[in-house]
């Protein structure tokens, strides 16, 4: 007797395996962190085609975490996000504004099947993007009053992802530092992680007294220029970023620019650096996403035919929202500068200013007007009172004769350094037949900063006649 049609369909179906639900692996999984207070986007596959996937989280219970106000604990688990899956079983969701999280359980089901991951995080996440110097690993990391190792270990648990990263002392394998997978940093995990991003996100978790966890993924290839990290084709951009898309970012750290100072006209740059930072935040689907960019410390001979200042071509990003900067031509000079404490420490500032609204000078001094008059230039500063001083590692004589932070160039292009006085906030400069002032440019050796926050000045040419 021949099987019914009904029954042979349904002993077929009954021997075939549907995919299961599951998140996407890069860059989701266990310990991973989310980002706080915004409509997260989460995706993965398998899911039923047109089934509605729910997305639910179960906090850590309260006795398990370091509580404050607006943190979220225990209590049962709750919808966060529902969906409808697509054709294939793809599926994107945004998760319900959700305040600060130390641990919890994410599950996604679609009524069949579930996947779950666990011990994560809601709070503050960066993207770190670049080249060589946001690849240099914290293994080489120093500063005046901290070793490698001492920053290593003094190292929050920040969440951290290593998608891309290439720089001296930084990448994966014999630097213990895991490749595309969630990691909570210690001594032993993080030596070839990028020393600007692990660093400013420590600093901030340190800033935020521990009750808000923050976590960082980097993304960056030494030696490259802006162009291949720019959407929608850029080459570097469709390998390293695309497939982070759309996840959610409160901060995005960018330290590149020394490739294209020493091929790429300055101009130029000036108009494709914000159309890559505009472009991030349209794929991100945040287009309020604050952008932080490390200046270089010297301009690398960009110069005529390039152009004269190639510190100002990075500076046209400062025409779009929510971006800044950190100065570091008075930190050290080299190709990869050790020191990126300091700079990590100042690029904290511009976030606390920008992204939490902190009435904190995040910048040094900076030029307000300037005019010649018989000869002299006379500067305002935004700051009430300026000093002079050597460098953190760029150091000088910085004499009596107060010569040195204000420079001009001779027919050959040696420095020659200029005589000026500062009254508060404001400064004299002898033009002394020059046409051209560089004020904390990279031959300077004596820089003017700020007497309360002991911040640089911006480097900045200013005309003399």
């Amino acid at each position: 007797m021949m099987a019914r049609p009904t029954a042979l369909l349904t002993a077929f179906l009954a021997g075939v395996t549907r995919a299961e639900i599951v998140f996407a692996p890069i860059p989701f999984g266990d310990g991973m962190i989310l980002q706080r207070n915004a409509a997260s986007k989460v995706w993965g596959t398998g899911a039923a085609p047109g089934s509605t996937v729910t997305l639910k989280l179960a906090p850590a219970p309260c006795a398990t975490v370091d509580l404050e106000s607006e943190t979220l604990c225990g209590g049962a688990p709750r919808v966060v996000a529902q969906t409808i899956a697509g054709p294939t079983g793809n599926w994107t969701a945004s998760l319900t504004p959700t305040p600060a999280t130390h641990s919890a359980t994410l599950t996604a089901s679609d009524g069949t099947s579930s996947a779950s991951l666990t011990d994560v995080a809601l709070g503050d996440v960066l993207i770190c993007g670049g080249q060589s110097n946001m690849g240099f690993g914290l293994n080489g990391a120093r500063s005046k009053n901290q070793t490698s190792a001492q920053a290593k270990a003094a190292l929050p648990p920040i969440r951290f992802f290593f998608m891309q990263g290439s720089g001296p002392n930084g990448g994966t394998g014999k630097t213990g530092t895991p490749l595309r997978q969630w990691f909570k940093a210690n001594a032993t995990n993080s030596g070839g992680s990028s020393a600007v991003c692990m660093l400013t996100a420590a600093y901030l978790y340190s800033h935020l007294g521990g009750a808000v966890p923050v976590g960082a993924i980097e993304s960056c290839v030494g030696g490259t220029n802006v162009e291949p990290w720019t959407p929608p084709s850029g080459s570097l951009y469709v390998q390293n970023i695309v497939p982070l898309l759309p996840f959610t970012f409160s901060v995005a750290l960018w330290d590149q620019g020394e490739a294209d100072a020493k091929r790429t006209n300055s101009t130029w740059y000036s108009v494709e650096f914000p159309r890559m930072i505009t472009g991030w935040r349209l794929a991100f689907e945040t287009p309020d996403l604050a952008f932080f960019y490390v200046e270089l410390c010297t301009e690398y001979g960009a110069e005529l035919p390039k152009e004269s200042d190639f510190w100002m071509a990075q500076r046209s990003a400062l025409k779009l929202p929510r971006t800044g900067f950190a100065t570091t031509t008075d930190v050290e000079r080299a190709l990869h500068p050790p020191d990126k404490q300091d700079v990590a420490a100042r690029l904290l500032l511009e976030i606390r200013r920008v992204v939490y609204g902190e009435a904190v000078v995040s910048r040094g001094p900076e030029v307000v007007s300037s005019s010649v008059t018989n000869g002299e230039l006379s500067i305002a500063f935004s700051n009430s009172t300026l000093v002079v001083h050597e460098g953190i590692y760029v150091t000088g004589q910085c004499g009596v004769a107060a010569t040195g932070a204000f420079l001009t160039k001779d027919a050959t292009g040696t420095a020659v350094p200029l005589n000026y006085t500062i009254s508060g906030g404001s400064v004299s400069v002898k033009c002394a037949g020059a046409t051209t002032v560089w004020v904390n440019s990279d031959m300077t050796e004596c820089f003017l900063y700020s007497a309360d926050s002991q911040l640089p000045a911006p480097a900045v040419e200013i005309p003399c006649v």
